[in-house]
């Protein structure tokens, strides 16, 4: 019994935190029965954030505003309505050549760029609800106030996300 006790494993579900308990029963030869039970605690691990886009590839004129429509960042490590609203998030929009903006800062602490004018970069910090009321509308435009935007260019605009550790 003891040899096969060694070789137990426990698999947690898909992302389970806190206590659990294995319960492990033990019949002899005799059909004497002995139950001890186990307590766990599963620790939570940290699981990347997901960014949602609405598009992967749009086409617009020089010249011409671009807006981005849903864009959208969920972290399952963030599940309940207090962590959405007091965990920070760290995002990251750049473009190569044009310059982008955002919706609205309401809720975001600024670390780079201007959100409200448009900028080639803008980094910031906020929850998960004023980050996407800001990511929900992304303006873009690649006109003649940037130096190397020409006509026939493509562009790639990048967002990066760190839960900074949420879990």
């Amino acid at each position: 019994v003891n040899r096969a006790l060694r070789s137990v494993s426990f698999e947690a579900q898909t992302d389970e935190t806190g206590e659990d308990d294995v319960l492990i029963e033990v019949t002899d030869s005799d059909g004497a029965t002995t139950l001890e039970t186990v307590n766990l605690w599963i620790r939570p691990i940290n699981d990347p954030p997901v960014i949602s886009m609405s598009s992967s590839s749009v086409s617009v004129a020089k010249g011409q505003m671009l807006e981005i429509f849903g864009t959208s960042i969920s972290d399952v490590d963030l599940n309940d309505e207090h962590e959405r609203l007091s965990r920070d998030v760290r995002v990251e929009c750049f473009v190569a050549k044009g310059r982008i903006g955002l919706n609205s800062l309401s809720g975001l602490n600024l670390l780079q760029g201007n959100g409200e004018d448009l900028s080639r970069s803008i980094l910031f910090e906020g929850n998960l609800k004023s980050t996407n009321d800001a990511l929900y509308r992304i303006r873009y435009i690649c006109d003649d106030n940037v130096d190397d935007c020409n006509e026939e260019d493509e562009d790639a605009f990048t967002i990066r996300v760190n839960d900074l550790g949420s879990h």
